[in-house]
C-alpha cells in the first residue's frame, strides 16, 4: 500500500492490503517532527491486529486527553461551562416551511415529542453529545431502525473514547464504525470485544445504504472539519495536550505546592544558648558530671519552649540577663532567639497557575473573567458590561458547533419524514436599564416566536 500525505505532521495507517504486509495509520502524531515522512509500523504486533483507523500514536489519544483534563480542575470547570452554553435553555424546533417574512414560531408535534422523550434526547443524549464535543470535537452514536426499516426509532450516543472508524477495502472512504470499551486500553483483542456498525452518511445517499443493508443499527460520526483533519477532527485546543503544554503546567502546580508543604521545616524559632551561659549560672559547671549537665540543659530548653509556644503565651515577654565585658562591652552568656520566616505565607514564594489557567480557559473559547480568573495585575472581577458582552459573544459564536452537534438529530427528522429543524434556545443578557430582568431573547435574521400552547414550558 502506498499513500501520499499532504499533511507532514500526520502518520498514515489504515490496515493491511493483499499487496503488502505493512500497516499505516491516519493520525495526528504528537511525537513526530514537522516535515517527517510517514513511517511503517509493520513490526508492531498490536497494530497488525487493527483494521480500523488508529487514533493517536498508541490509539489511545482520546483516553490520554481525558485523563490529562481530569488532572486540571480549571479545565473540567471550563468544559462544564462551555457545555452548558452549548446546550443553552434546551432544544427547540421549527418548520422551515412556516417561515414568513423572516419570522417563524416554535413548533410542537406529538411524534417529535415522543421521539425526544423515548430517546431521552433532552436529558441525556444532548448533554453527552455536547460534553464529548467539548472534550474531543468528535461525536459518535448509532441510529436504530424500526423493524420495517422505514424510520429511525432510536438514536443512541456512543462515547467518543470508545469509537473508531473503519475504511472500505479500497481505503478511500469510511464504511463502518467500531465500538469497544477496550479502546481505552489500546483496542479490542478480538471480534468478541467489539461491535461493528455500517456508517450512516448524514445525507440523502443513506436511503440507498439502508435499503441495501440487512442491518438495523447504523453508526454516525460528526466532527468539526478543522485543518489537518483526516478521519478524526482535531480540536482547536489541541496545543493544550502537548508534552510541555499548558495543561501539564497547571497539573504540576498542585504537586509543587504539596511537595513544599510536605517538605517544609515546621520550626518557628531557633534558640542559641552559649555554653558560657551555664558557666555563669552554675558554679562548678566545668567539673559537673555529664548527666547532671544534660538535665540542666534540657530543663532550660523546655522552659524556653513553653514560654514561646501556645496561644496563651501569645505576645508574651521573655527577660534574660547576660554579662558584658568591662572594657569593650562584649556580650557574654547571652541567649539569642531567632524567628524563622514562613516562606509559604508569602504569595511570591508560591507557584502560580493563573497564567496557565487563563491560557486553558481561552483555548476553550471562554474569557478568563468568566471563570473567575484575575487579569494580570487585576482582580477577580471584570466589569459588568465586559462580563455580559463576553457571555453574549460566546453564545453567538457557538452556532456552528450547534449545527454539527444537532446534525444527527436533524437527519433523523428528515429520514422519518418530519419537516422540522432543531436549534438551541438561548437567552442574551442586557442591562437592567433596557429591561428590568436584564434578559432578552436572541435577535437574528430569523425571529422564532414561542407558540401560544399551554403544553409547552415558557423558556
Amino acid at each position: 500500500m502506498s499513500s501520499q500525505n499532504r499533511n507532514k505532521d500526520i502518520r498514515i495507517v489504515v490496515g493491511q492490503t493483499k499487496k503488502t504486509k505493512e500497516f499505516f495509520a491516519v493520525l495526528p502524531d504528537e511525537n513526530i517532527n514537522p516535515g517527517a515522512r510517514p513511517r511503517s509500523v509493520s513490526d508492531d504486533p498490536i497494530v497488525q491486529q487493527r483494521d480500523w483507523v488508529q487514533w493517536g500514536v498508541d490509539d489511545r489519544k482520546p483516553t490520554k486527553n481525558r485523563l490529562l483534563i481530569e488532572k486540571v480542575s480549571i479545565a473540567g470547570a471550563t468544559i462544564a461551562k462551555v457545555t452548558r452554553k452549548l446546550v443553552g435553555n434546551g432544544l427547540c424546533y421549527y418548520n422551515p416551511d412556516d417561515i414568513k417574512n423572516g419570522v417563524v414560531k416554535h413548533a410542537y408535534n406529538k411524534d417529535v415529542e415522543d421521539f425526544l422523550l423515548n430517546n431521552r434526547i433532552k436529558t441525556k443524549w444532548m448533554f453527552a453529545q455536547a460534553s464529548n464535543y467539548n472534550y474531543y470535537m468528535n461525536c459518535f452514536g448509532t441510529f436504530i431502525l424500526s423493524n420495517d426499516r422505514k424510520k429511525i426509532a432510536r438514536i443512541v450516543h456512543r462515547e467518543t473514547e470508545h469509537c473508531r472508524v473503519k475504511l472500505n477495502k479500497e481505503l478511500t472512504e469510511v464504511k463502518e464504525m467500531v465500538f469497544s470499551p477496550y479502546f481505552s486500553e489500546g483496542g479490542p483483542a478480538n471480534v468478541g470485544q467489539r461491535l461493528d456498525f455500517p456508517m450512516m452518511r448524514l445525507d440523502q445517499s443513506s436511503t440507498d445504504l439502508v435499503r441495501n443493508s440487512k442491518a438495523l443499527e447504523f453508526g454516525y460520526h460528526t466532527y468539526f472539519p478543522t485543518p489537518g483533519s483526516f478521519y478524526y477532527g482535531i480540536p482547536w485546543w489541541e496545543a493544550l495536550f502537548q508534552k510541555d503544554g499548558w495543561l501539564n503546567v497547571s497539573a504540576n502546580v498542585p504537586k509543587i505546592i504539596l511537595g513544599m508543604h510536605r517538605n517544609q521545616v515546621n520550626i518557628k524559632y531557633v534558640i542559641y544558648i552559649p555554653e558560657s551561659y551555664f558557666f555563669s549560672r552554675y558554679e562548678g559547671w566545668k567539673n559537673m558530671k555529664l548527666e547532671a549537665k544534660k538535665k540542666i540543659i534540657d530543663k532550660k530548653i523546655l522552659d524556653l519552649n513553653n514560654a514561646l509556644t501556645g496561644t496563651e503565651n501569645a505576645y508574651n515577654t521573655i527577660s534574660h540577663v547576660f554579662k558584658e565585658t568591662a572594657n569593650d562591652f562584649k556580650e557574654y552568656s547571652k541567649i539569642k532567639i531567632e524567628a524563622i520566616d514562613d516562606k509559604l505565607k508569602k504569595d511570591s514564594w508560591l507557584p502560580d497557575a493563573n497564567a496557565s489557567d487563563a491560557q486553558i480557559v481561552q483555548a476553550w473559547g471562554e474569557h478568563p473573567s468568566q471563570m473567575g480568573l484575575a487579569q494580570e495585575g487585576g482582580n477577580l472581577s471584570a466589569g459588568g458590561s465586559n462580563q455580559r458582552e463576553s457571555y453574549n459573544t460566546s453564545i453567538s459564536l457557538n452556532t456552528p458547533d450547534q449545527e454539527i452537534l444537532l446534525e444527527p438529530l436533524n437527519f433523523a427528522m428528515r429520514f422519518n419524514g418530519l419537516p422540522y429543524k432543531f436549534f438551541v434556545d438561548h437567552t442574551y443578557h442586557t442591562t437592567t436599564n433596557e429591561q428590568e430582568s436584564g434578559l432578552v431573547e436572541g435577535e437574528g435574521s430569523l425571529k422564532i416566536e414561542k407558540p401560544n400552547n399551554a403544553t409547552l414550558p415558557d423558556k
